[in-house]
């Protein structure tokens, strides 16, 4: 039994499939969670460790090249890059492609089975850290500020960072700006030297009297109870008590060597919300959760705590996700709506209207269906996936359009009710499934392109080979039982009289078909010359980017100063900084959140300005930051200000990103400046730095070994006593409620002066306090800031940013490529690594055109098999390059760069365009096997056949056609997708209807001509 016969013969079964796929669909639908784009892991694992005190030059040596060294030949590992800084050190791995899952669970657990038998580690250090990089889904920014001190703001932050933790699919909370308690026991080192003490005895004195600890258990014969010894102190005067040494005539207690008080941390950074004292909370979800209703509750609480706000403290939000989420969807639905539209009013327009009805019916089937599946694979609801039902929003109809164009036809033809379905079903089931197939085959090889973006987009072919399977389902298992049971009567007269427009336009094409056909050389060789010269018009003139242009709702300042610059001067400059922009139009800035020092040390800052609609719409972030830099020249100071702005979507690095490798860094910093230099005299090219900076100065000591050794003293235990004393002791814990307050044990103020330094003792085997002027001479130097390397070579990165518009990332690398090659001539073993956005940008070409290759044999294999013949999908095939001369015309006319985006695309338009040349070639062949003259054949086949090519491509073009244009507001990233399939397809229609009756009359008359035959 046929399936269409089933699904006639099963209409109550259909039915309920039907109801079933509706109603789970709807309610998954509104659980699918909301958000920009699909969360990915982009496989990095982290090897952190801390060595307090080390030099960077320290921790290359002694921590980072040990394990690098050891790890480099793990399987699976791509990259290994790292940082060596003062007192840590950070190695990022990044896995081979297709290594994710358990996959990388498992080269996770590989990495650390090295690292544990790395065995010549300082004694010092601390463990290293190895843990998977987990995805950062950042929601919203809370800005806590105001005049009030420090103690308020941190109130607020901690209750409000309470609440919002509280709140289901919120991952973590950051704070920026909030400073932790401590108590500081600052020592006196005079006192120490004269009472004979150690440093590490106050440490340790504080440790063993802060302690909880089991003590075992007592039996009291009725009931067992347990002992526990408490010695936890409470405060800064517990901590002054505790006795450190005992002598015959009293004691010493902490309180007599040191000042005991309870504060804030050190504060090593300043953060500002519009140029005001603040705490930064920024807002993280779990990958499950929903952006939306996360903001929501968070607005809701913020809500609430503004009620009761202590005087001088304000609460404002920033980086608001939501929004972002909330309007991007709200113009893909009004996108997808309006191209509903327009697909249902194709239909009614070609289609007996309640044929159309059933046939549109198909959209929301797939759709639901889809969403169902997309649930349990753990996709969102997000830009991209959005779009991939838009884009085949038009597809999914096109297999329910030859059905029941091809029903309506044998209704028209005059067959009863259940053979127009049967016959009409079955006679269109093997060209539908190739047609599907050829589209799925289009989208196969998008789920393998390389790279960060290949992770990033491969939502869009998963989301669309399934809505395609399901249409497929609903083609060929419900639509013939619903054409059966509801489109009983034959086709009305009103419907006949209604679509007679249609009658005039099919006989005007047979007319221009034949004219055609009879000049089939000279239009087929003229089609040809004009693709050629389209094709190469396209390769030669347009200019190839990574992502193409879109919209940048805010931008990031960098500021440098030189690296001995401590918070105080940096934040002069960086407040320089802010008056400039808050200086702007107000109806341009809407944040402006600055922070000074940190992780990036004291000489740096980090600006983040969030713009206006009026800002990034109507000025654009481009032009604001232009503006400012030439401003921002002015300033004295800064080594270094750099602007960029910020576009959504997935990372992408410098426009201009070069990693000189080499050994020496004095060679490094001469290649580095001839980078610099040759990129000063570029146009549009802008931001120009580099990584490298010298360290702070260094005092130097300089030991006599053999005083040292008649002292009974050696290099490694004095090291390690001025690490600890300088650096600071952790004497533990206290605890507070559920707060944790650190311990710090540290010299005091007089250790400041270098002359009190040479004065510092240390303590030999014998007790003896040896003051460290007695074996040490000392000089000054500087090192490095930090050591970079990447696949453990030593790195400098040279940067730059471009002014958009003049010259692309790809133009300016390869003009770099053809000057200075991947190896130094003049230095030897030194070499180049063009990185960044251009690396990005190669990667993707390569992906493409691999892409585009499989696309086009999968398609090929497929064809070929369906037909049975080597020659005929060729026939079907030279659709895609002709299709080529509508992609390079809509991209021209739209001024669109040629992307990433556009090419995937183009690789779509493959698989679609040629399903109308199937249907067309596989009824010319019928046709013949019924005994139809060859001519004839063609031309009849050409009239049949109008209608649903004609159906499928406008109700495809349909679909995009909204977006395409910008009707339903723009979508910056995914546009350039549409315009391709839209252009290609409306051109691609035109031209199959035309070429391949030319080029299947062509073949024949060289099959016939071979025969010794000829055709009319």
């Amino acid at each position: 039994m046929s399936i269409a016969r089933f699904s006639v013969k099963n209409s109550v079964l259909v039915n309920m499939i039907t109801v079933a796929v509706l109603i789970m669909g709807i309610y998954f639908a509104t659980k699918l969670n909301r958000e920009v784009f699909p969360s990915v892991d982009f496989g990095y694992i982290n090897i952190n460790t801390t060595y307090k005190g080390a030099s960077p030059e320290e921790i290359e040596n002694l921590i980072t090249v040990p394990i690098e060294e050891q790890i480099f030949d793990v399987d699976g590992i791509d990259t290994i890059t790292s940082t060596s800084n003062e007192g840590s050190s950070a190695i990022t791995i990044k896995a081979e492609a297709g290594i994710e899952g358990t996959k990388l669970d498992q080269l996770l657990n590989d990495i650390k089975s090295e690292v544990d038998k790395v065995s010549d580690l300082p004694e010092d250090a601390e463990d290293p850290n190895v843990t998977k990089r987990e995805p950062r889904f950042d929601v919203i920014t809370i800005g806590i500020w105001g005049d009030a001190d420090q103690e308020k703001l941190r109130n607020t932050a901690d209750r409000l960072k309470d609440e919002i933790e509280l709140i289901k699919g919120v991952s973590n909370v950051d704070m920026d700006g909030y400073l932790d308690r401590e108590v500081w026991v600052e020592v006196d080192p005079r006192k120490l030297d004269a009472l004979n003490l150690k440093f590490s005895t106050i440490i340790n004195a504080i440790k063993k009297r802060n302690l909880n600890l089991p003590s075992g258990t007592f039996d009291s014969g009725e009931k067992e109870l347990m002992i526990r010894s408490i010695g936890e102190v409470k405060g800064a005067k517990d901590i002054k008590n505790i006795i450190v040494s005992s002598y015959a005539d009293g004691v010493v207690r902490v309180g007599d060597v040191a000042n005991v008080a309870e504060t804030f941390e050190e504060e090593e950074s300043y953060v500002r919300f519009n140029g005001r004292r603040a705490i930064l909370l920024d807002v993280m979800k779990s990958g499950s959760g929903d952006v939306i209703n996360i903001a929501e509750e968070v607005k809701g609480i913020v809500k609430n705590e503004r009620a009761h706000l202590d005087e001088g403290i304000n609460i404002s939000l920033a980086d608001d996700e939501s929004i972002y989420v909330e309007r991007r969807l709200k113009t893909l639905l009004l996108n997808a709506a309006l191209g509903m539209m327009l697909v249902i009013l194709i239909l009614y327009a070609f289609l007996d209207s309640r044929v159309a009805f059933w046939a549109s019916m198909g959209i929301p089937f797939s759709f639901l269906l889809t969403i169902i599946i997309m649930s349990y694979a753990g996709i969102t609801l997000n830009l991209l996936s959005m779009f991939a039902l838009i884009l085949v929003l038009g597809i999914v109809v096109d297999d329910a359009i030859v059905v029941a164009e091809n029903f309506f036809r044998y209704r028209e033809m005059g067959y009863n009710l259940t053979e127009a379905v049967v016959l009409g079903t079955q006679e269109v089931i093997m060209p539908i499934i190739a047609a599907i197939a050829t589209n799925i085959a289009a989208f196969i090889p998008l789920l393998f392109i390389s790279g960060i973006m290949g992770k990033f987009l491969k939502t869009i072919p998963f989301v669309v080979i399934v809505t395609l399977l399901a249409s497929l389902l609903e083609a060929f298992l419900i639509l013939p039982s619903h054409l059966h049971d509801f489109v009983k009567d034959n086709v009305s007269e009103a419907n006949r009289e209604a679509r007679a427009w249609f009658n005039r336009v099919r006989n005007y094409y047979g007319n221009l078909l034949t004219s055609i056909l009879r000049r089939r050389y000279l239009v087929f060789s003229s089609l040809v010359g004009v693709a050629i010269v389209t094709i190469f018009f396209g390769l030669f003139t347009m200019k190839f980017v990574f992502m193409g242009s879109s919209i940048a709702e805010e931008f990031r300042v960098s500021v440098n100063l030189p690296t001995d610059s401590n918070l105080d001067a940096t934040d002069r400059v960086i407040k320089k900084v802010e008056e400039l922009i808050l200086e702007r139009p107000k109806d341009e800035i809407s944040v402006i959140m600055a922070s000074v020092g940190g992780s990036s040390s004291s000489y740096s800052g980090r600006i983040r300005v969030e713009l206006t609609e009026h800002g990034y719409k109507k000025i654009g972030a481009e032009t604001i930051t232009e503006e400012l830099r030439e401003e921002s020249d002015l300033i004295a100071g800064a080594t270094s200000i750099t602007y960029r702005s910020q576009r959504r979507g997935p990372p992408r690095g410098s426009a201009v990103e070069v990693s000189i490798q080499g050994d020496e860094f004095e060679t490094l910093q001469k290649l580095s400046e001839e980078f610099k230099k040759e990129l000063a005299t570029m146009k549009g090219v802008v931001d120009i730095e580099d990584d490298y900076r010298r360290g702070k100065e260094e005092i130097r000591f300089i030991y006599d070994e053999h005083t040292m050794g008649s002292l009974g003293l050696n290099v490694n235990d004095v090291s390690t006593e001025l690490r600890s004393a300088f650096s600071g002791g952790d004497a533990g814990k206290i605890m507070r409620g559920t707060d944790k307050i650190d311990i710090i044990v540290k010299y005091n103020e007089y250790m400041a002066n270098l002359n009190n330094l040479m004065n510092f003792s240390v303590s030999n085997g014998n007790g003896d306090r040896i003051p460290i002027k007695t074996f040490a001479d000392v000089s000054y130097g500087d090192g490095m800031l930090r050591i970079y390397h990447d696949d453990r070579e030593r790195t400098i990165t040279v940067s730059a940013n471009l002014v958009e518009g003049q010259n692309t990332s790809k133009e300016i690398n390869e003009a770099l490529i053809k000057k200075f090659g991947t190896r130094s001539v003049k230095y030897p073993g030194y070499t180049f690594k063009y990185g960044g956005e251009y690396e990005d940008t190669m990667e993707s070409i390569l992906s493409l055109l691999r892409s585009l290759l499989i696309a086009i044999l999968l398609i090929y294999i497929i064809l070929a098999a369906l037909f049975r013949s080597y020659v005929q999908p060729l026939i079907i095939m030279v659709t895609v390059p002709f299709s080529f001369i509508g992609v390079v015309f809509g991209l021209f006319i739209s001024n669109i760069e040629l992307s990433l985006m556009a090419g995937i695309g183009i690789i779509a338009l493959v698989g679609i365009v040629v399903n109308d040349a199937i249907v067309m070639v596989d009824f010319i062949n019928r046709a013949r096997e019924k005994g139809t003259d060859l001519y004839d054949a063609v031309i009849e086949t050409g009239k049949i056949r109008l209608r649903p090519i004609l159906l499928t491509t406008l109700t495809t073009i349909g679909g995009l056609f909204p977006m395409a244009i910008g009707i339903g507001g723009r979508e910056p990233m995914l546009t350039p997708m549409a315009v391709s399939i839209v252009w290609g397809l409306a051109f691609g229609v035109l031209l199959t209807l035309v070429i391949i009756p030319c080029l299947y009359l062509v073949i024949e008359d060289i099959k016939l001509k071979i025969a010794g035959r000829k055709s009319r």
